[in-house]
């Protein structure tokens, strides 16, 4: 009896080794293909990537995108960053967290390749510096110890909601405390919280190379927390989320967004002042909102796009060029009635980058930021025909558009009616 016991249980284990090497093997990497991973590292401080890492990511059906990490640790459409710049050739950094990484499209169809392409490749470079997860406090650490040592003529930094809590906040990650913090003392005091060296964790080997991981983790979102909660009976707090962030962090820190967002706009100019390059701030829209023709004014007031105005503010006060996305997201949606992100996952697709791309380039342009070059004829439309949004003046400066009645009004042509933008 005690024989045919252990027969059996060194038959389970033998047929859970195999069906776990099938599917790890086999199933996983030719039939049902994980998406590949670039792998992290951390050099003088800063959270990037192994240099030289190309592969493609998937998410569910609907992303399949090819990523290229450069020999900088950067996914971008440039092998390489050189130092040293290339005479009468324009060069701007963008900084930003996952929407400015970008894994969801290609690596040559993000805001800063087409940027590049609008501003003519053959007179600019646009490098990109992206990194999911990080906030804002962590686009300055990157600014001080990696932009700055390329010496861009322009640096845009690229804002996400999120990007105002986290930077004080806790925020769960494998590298989130490996980014800069900011410490708010009483509401009142500031002071920086130097990032930790990213930690090898003991899971760290499987979600680099386990290809069960990545299928059930990233392809299809499995949320291991939830299951184990579930598994332990461990009730959370549940939360109502709004542009990734707790709805009830936009009235309860006030007052500490629009300190933290002073003292970073604030030393974010002065150390681009110092390098001799131009600061454009640029915030993302409430997307959700649009869709839902929401009201501008409430939004703007008391809802996720307050984090638009308090930065609106900074940016004012430090005379920083701002760019507030959602008006120009808001009428594009109304020309052309496409979404800017993809069914299953919140980050920009092409199509939104494009739309970027298209405001950043025509607020340079508006701005005389980009001059002595060479730039493309910007057509006003995409490759599918869409409309891209004519940028305005008041668009870029957010000269009250959520005071106006009359923002929605349109023209015989559907066009929006600048006379009614105050």
């Amino acid at each position: 009896m005690k024989g045919k016991i252990l027969a059996n249980i060194a038959l389970v284990v033998v047929s859970i080794i195999f069906t776990f090497l099938l599917l790890e093997l086999v199933v996983f990497r030719f039939v049902l293909i994980a998406p590949d991973m670039p792998k992290l590292y951390f050099a003088d401080g800063i959270v990037k990537y192994i240099p030289n890492q190309k592969g493609i990511y998937r998410v569910q059906n609907e992303i399949k995108s090819k990523f290229n990490i450069n020999a900088n640790g950067w996914n971008s459409y440039h092998s390489i960053y050189n130092k040293e710049k290339i005479l009468n050739k324009y060069r701007i950094a963008i900084i930003g967290d996952s929407y400015v990484e970008a894994l969801q499209v290609d690596f040559d169809s993000s805001l800063a390749e087409q940027l590049e392409k609008y501003l003519g490749i053959e007179n600019s470079e646009v490098f990109r510096f992206g990194i999911s997860g990080a906030p804002m406090s962590q686009y300055l650490h990157l600014l001080r110890n990696e932009v700055g040592k390329y010496r861009p003529d322009l640096v845009i930094i690229l804002l996400a909601h999120n990007d105002f809590n986290e930077s004080y906040d806790y925020a769960p990650g494998v590298y989130t405390s490996s980014f800069l913090k900011i410490k708010i003392d009483n509401g009142m005091g500031i002071s920086e919280i130097s990032p930790i060296k990213l930690q090898t964790q003991w899971y760290s080997f499987i979600r680099d190379y386990s290809a069960t991981w990545r299928y059930l983790a990233y392809r299809q979102q499995v949320k291991f927390n939830v299951l184990r909660n579930i598994i332990f009976n461990k009730q959370e707090k549940k939360e109502a989320y709004r542009a990734n962030i707790p709805i009830s962090c936009i009235k309860s820190n006030t007052n500490k967004n629009k300190l933290l967002t002073d003292y970073i706009f604030r030393e974010m100019k002065h150390y681009t002042d110092n390098i001799g390059s131009d600061l454009i701030i640029a915030i993302d829209g409430d997307r959700q909102a649009i869709y839902s023709n929401q009201n501008t004014e409430q939004l703007y007031e008391a809802g996720v796009l307050n984090l638009n105005l308090i930065a609106k503010s900074s940016a004012k006060e430090n005379n920083i060029h701002f760019i507030d996305l959602h008006p120009i997201f808001e009428e594009a949606f109304h020309k052309n009635a496409k979404r800017f992100e993809f069914q299953c996952d919140g980050h920009w697709n092409a199509y939104a980058h494009q739309i970027v791309a298209n405001a950043i380039y025509q607020y340079v342009q508006n701005k005389n930021i980009v001059t002595s070059h060479k730039s493309v004829l910007n057509t006003g439309k995409t490759k599918s025909g869409d409309t891209l949004p004519v940028f305005r003046e008041n668009d870029a400066e957010l000269l009250c558009w959520y005071n106006s009645p009359h923002y929605f009004n349109t023209s015989a042509k559907g066009e929006l009616n600048d006379s009614k933008i105050k």
